[in-house]
């Protein structure tokens, strides 16, 4: 008996509430859905291997000198790369207010790439 009593309390002090909130804010704001990000391209030319990490993000230092058979630098030749790894896409969103406090949602996704 007195879990229902407690129970139609509750259901009163919440009709109460609901009554009171909705004549403060006669005004609502609508929800807002914003998109943004970047897309980042790198591209780059090297005169030597190197020692990188992170997709060729991050450059570390040039190779040293490996000599084939015939007495050649191996790692003594260029190459060239070109990439969109460092993108970021985002949502933001903003709502109505809620008892004196602002809501707003972000969500956000960075695809730097994979190592290797």
């Amino acid at each position: 008996m007195k879990k229902n009593l407690l129970f139609i309390a509750a259901l009163i002090a919440m009709q109460s509430l609901q009554a009171q909130d909705q004549a403060v804010t006669p005004e609502v704001k609508p929800i807002k859905v914003e998109i943004h990000g970047f897309v980042g391209v790198d591209a780059y030319y090297d005169t030597r291997q190197s020692a990188m990490v992170r997709n060729g993000s991050i450059y570390l230092w040039p190779q040293a000198p490996s000599l084939d058979m015939d007495g050649n630098d191996i790692n003594e030749h260029g190459y060239s790369d070109i990439d969109a790894a460092h993108s970021r896409v985002g949502i933001h969103i903003t709502g109505p207010d809620a008892f004196g406090a602002k809501s707003f949602a972000m969500v956000e996704g960075d695809f730097l790439g994979k190592s290797g």
